[in-house]
């Protein structure tokens, strides 16, 4: 199993389409027919270690999580307020 979890792109604290992984989803889909693959638009997996002990994921599985940039968290914020898009 392989986990991608980008931080790329200026840190924003919130939701910015250009800078989110799921182009990179959609290309491995078509690119890695062989594989599964699991876009999860969180920035964590909640109970990451339960789930890793509880859930079978097959050898050939990718899962990309969303870009942790988006989470304040992330970057050391304690809080922002997300601009209108």
């Amino acid at each position: 199993m392989i986990i991608v979890m980008p931080s790329y792109d200026e840190p924003l604290g919130y939701y910015k389409l250009t800078s989110s992984t799921k182009f990179f989803y959609e290309y491995l889909k078509h690119k890695l027919e062989n594989y599964i693959i699991f876009f999860n638009e969180a920035c964590v997996i909640e109970n990451f270690s339960e789930k890793m002990e509880t859930e079978n994921y097959p050898d050939n599985t990718i899962i990309i999580l969303e870009n942790c940039y988006f989470n304040p968290a992330e970057i050391g914020m304690k809080y922002i307020s997300s601009p209108v898009l």
